[in-house]
């Protein structure tokens, strides 16, 4: 067969008709066959919530999740997320598995400590269900960890004795 004509239409059955090269018709069929189409892309993403747990003042912290296609040809879309304290890498995508990094930043939360949340968003070209949503959870804390500096007795500076832990004279 050197030319195979598809109807455009949403039917999954048709009739098929060859031709011979001088445009002859030379066989006909009753038969129904079945032409199967490629199937549509579906996301599907995994897992729907991250918890990223205590972030202290300064601090980021990191989580990834899994875009899959579970259908068929190549899903493609974009990334964002509602808060500026969620960052998003990559905020778009083409391919059939695809991980993407989120990290918060708590030195953008300021000095307000408590539970903040915000919301990824995927948007796709699956066509049933082309949006899913990504919920993040993180608890901010407003103390900056810093190690304790050493603390000298002015009296042994002054006399130059170098035996920090001894006793003075």
């Amino acid at each position: 067969i050197e030319n195979v004509m598809l109807p455009d239409i949403t039917s999954s059955a048709c009739m098929i008709r060859v031709q011979e090269t001088g445009g002859t018709l030379s066989d006909m069929s009753n038969n129904t066959f079945t032409i199967a189409g490629i199937q549509p892309a579906s996301l599907s993403v995994n897992p729907v919530s991250l918890d990223f747990g205590v972030v202290s003042k300064g601090d980021t912290a990191a989580l990834d999740f899994t875009i899959t296609n579970t259908g068929g040809g190549t899903l493609s879309g974009t990334i964002s997320a509602s808060e500026n304290w969620i960052e998003v890498m990559p905020t778009s995508f083409y391919g059939n598995n695809i991980v993407v990094n989120i990290t918060v930043d708590n030195s953008i939360l300021g000095a307000n400590e408590g539970q903040y949340g915000g919301i990824i968003t995927i948007i796709s070209n699956d066509p049933v269900n082309p949006e899913v949503s990504v919920n993040v959870t993180v608890t901010a804390t407003c103390v900056l960890v810093k190690p304790n500096p050493i603390v000298l007795d002015p009296d042994l500076i002054s006399h130059g004795i170098s035996n920090v832990g001894g006793t003075k004279n």
